[in-house]
């Protein structure tokens, strides 16, 4: 697991590690990039990485401002290490 404290981190990790990253769980809100601007770069340099969204709003909500943009997973906060489980389970087989 690589934890990363905003967005900038995030794509850097996956530029570091571009083949031991199997999936990605990406905040809306973050600092200094936005889970939408993350997830363009992320796109860029892995279009096939798996992507699970996570946030406060609902998934109705995130599914409408990301529409047309590959997104694997929904997380709404807060959740549970059990929807969390389910969740990677899903994405990940």
């Amino acid at each position: 697991v690589l934890t990363a404290a905003d967005g900038v981190e995030a794509v850097h990790q996956v530029e570091s590690y571009p083949d031991c990253i199997d999936c990605v769980l990406l905040d809306l809100n973050m600092p200094r990039k936005d889970g939408q601007e993350t997830l363009i770069e992320l796109r860029r340099l892995r279009p096939d990485l798996r992507v699970v969204l996570m946030s406060g709003y609902t998934e109705e909500e995130v599914e409408a401002r990301f529409a047309g943009q590959h997104i694997d997973g929904f997380l709404e906060k807060p959740y549970t290490a059990e929807t969390l489980s389910e969740a990677l389970t899903k994405v990940l087989g």
